[in-house]
Parts: C-alpha cells; structure tokens; sequence
C-alpha cells in the first residue's frame, strides 16, 4: 500500500506540473496593423506673395486631418504623423504628429479623426508641387497605408537676366589640337539666384543654332560631358564656360547669344556677342 501511494502521489505532482507549463505559454494572438483613410487638409493652394518673408523665406501653415483605426482598438495606436514632401515625394520639408484630443484644431476626443497644424519654410524658388502623406504606428510597431494628397505653391514671377559677360572678342586658331578659353556671364533673378534655373549659349551662325551650350556656377568642381566648367566660385552668380576651338576650325565670325532660364520656364533678354575666329 505505501508503494502504491507512492506511485499515486507522484502523479498528482508530474500531473500538476504539466497543468502549470500549458498555463504559462503564450497565447497565439495576431496584430491589427492601423488603417488611414479621409485624408484632408486646409488649404490646398497657397500664393505666398500674400505672406510676409521672413530672412528670404516664407512659412507656410497648412490644417490636417485624417481619421485612423485600428482593429485592435484606437487605444492601441501609437502616433499618426503627417510628412511634407516636395515635388517628386523625395525631399522631405516638414512634419507633425496628429492628435485625437479634441483641442484645436481636433474637434472631438477620442473620434478617431486625428488632426494637427504642420510648418515649413520656403525660398521663392521653391514653390510649386508639395505632397502631404499621413502614416499611423501602432503599439507594436505596425505601420499602417500612406495616403497622400497634393497642394500647390504659387507666386508671381520675374524673369532673370544677364550681363557682365566675359568672352574674347578674337581667338587665333592653334597649329595643331585645340585652342581652349572661357567665357563667363553674371546672372541674377529677383526671385533669388536659385530660380535661375540655367544658363546658356547658342552659336547663332553655326548649323545648329538652337543647340544650348551651358554655362556652370559650380566652383570648377563638378564634370559637364567629362570637361570642367572653369567656374571660380561656386553659388557667386558667374556663371563659366571652357569653349574648345580645334585647329581646323573655320575662320570668320561666330554670334554668340547668351540667356539664362528661370524655373518658371521665363528667360532674360538675349545678349549677342561677336566672336572673330583667325
């Protein structure tokens, strides 16, 4: 009969041992990553000639709200953020997090529209196409779909303009290989030295007369078609050129016509300059 208890008493305790490790063991639960939807945002276009810059530059103020659940409850979301993007999506300029809290620019606690006031600043460059993109996280570090939506950025413009050009009036063609010299123009933009988006040359009495030869304010540091620029200074307004004359070119006088391009796609006045090849 001890042996018997003995067996018995062992059992219960293996027995009781088993209950408490199935007790102890996680339980299988799956997360329910949040959803964005109802994106909406105040305004959607913005003339910033009617804000007052501040340094050069001028901040923008949009309103946002989106609503954003989770099947897991609104409790287990963690943020909702909304990101500025400019043009493409690829730079980003801004950012805030969103609230449910019902304290402006939030309407109501706990409705699940989260709403918030986002800042950023721009040059006059820099209007045009800017993205806003509206993300959730949860507790568990799901993320949720990215809904965007598009705004626009818009002033009135200036065209830009040249002057100080500084070209030979006369070149001699070498024996053999190539004659190199530079030719150098200052450009401005009352929108700023970033809205000029290029500037250039064209041979005017060459068999491409449309043909673009562009000029560089880059410092000298950076290769155009495996050739540097002979810019001095990089962001000074000159903007350079190294022109290769080869031996066997042709003797008579070149026009040239300089202008530059802004952003905006408006291009300055057209300076001519008369380049005699010996």
């Amino acid at each position: 009969m001890r042996f018997l208890g003995v067996v018995i008493f062992s059992f219960v305790i293996l027995g009781s041992a088993g209950c408490d490790k199935n007790q102890l063991a996680p339980l299988d639960s799956k997360n329910s990553a949040p959803l964005v939807t109802q994106l909406s945002f105040t305004p959607d276009s913005i003339y910033i000639d009617n804000l007052t810059p501040a340094n050069g530059a001028y901040t923008v103020t949009i309103t946002v709200r989106t609503m954003a659940t989770d099947g897991d409850g609104l409790s287990d979301l963690a943020a909702v953020t909304v990101d500025v993007l400019r043009g493409n999506g690829s730079v980003a300029v801004g950012g805030v997090a969103l609230h449910d809290e019902g304290s402006a620019p939030d309407s109501a606690r706990g409705d699940g529209i989260f709403s918030g006031t986002v800042q950023f600043s721009l040059t006059r460059a820099q209007v045009g196409r800017y993205q806003i993109r509206a993300t959730a996280v949860d507790r568990l570090g799901a993320s949720s779909n990215s809904p965007s939506g598009q705004f626009q950025l818009t002033r009135r413009n200036s065209p830009p303009a040249v002057f100080n050009l500084d070209a030979p009036d006369s070149v001699t063609r070498p024996t053999a290989g190539n004659l190199l010299f530079t030719m150098s123009i200052a450009a401005t933009d009352s929108d700023g030295l970033a809205d000029v988006s290029e500037v250039y040359f064209r041979s005017l009495t060459s068999s491409t007369p449309d043909r673009k030869i562009f000029l560089y304010d880059d410092g000298g540091a950076v290769l155009h078609n495996q050739v540097l620029s002979g810019d001095q200074f990089a962001g000074d307004g000159i903007f350079t050129v190294i022109v290769q004359l080869p031996f066997d070119a042709t003797a008579g006088t070149r026009i040239f016509a300089f202008q530059a391009r802004d952003t905006f796609g408006d291009t300055s006045a057209t300076l001519n300059h008369p380049l005699i090849v010996r």
